[in-house]
């Protein structure tokens, strides 16, 4: 499986991976369905491991779909009355169809 990964601080801050998905994810059709949720909570710090299917659609076209599913690896910090991600590690296990369809292309 050819893996797609990002480095350095590309994805550090929420308005920078709101505007990476902005033209791309967000305009296409999806659906997620979450499995197999694992979790470890030490006071404020918790951890979280789960399996999630994707399924990507570009708008209007049936013909071509990028399905894929991973394992995802949370580490969460409880900051006042919520958790929040304090880094997210996504590895992809398969996929079918087109990757680039998850880029918008």
């Amino acid at each position: 499986m050819r893996r797609y990964a990002s480095r350095g601080n590309d994805c550090v801050n929420r308005d920078r991976i709101l505007q990476a998905f902005k033209n791309t994810v967000f305009l296409l059709d999806t659906t997620h369905q979450v499995t197999n949720p694992r979790t470890k909570i030490h006071g404020d710090i918790a951890e979280l491991h789960a399996i999630s299917e994707a399924q990507h659609l570009p708008p209007g076209d049936r013909s071509r779909h990028c399905l894929m599913k991973s394992h995802y690896h949370v580490s969460l910090v409880h900051q006042f009355d919520r958790w929040a991600i304090e880094r997210l590690i996504i590895h992809g296990i398969w996929f079918t169809g087109e990757p680039r369809i998850s880029i918008g292309e």
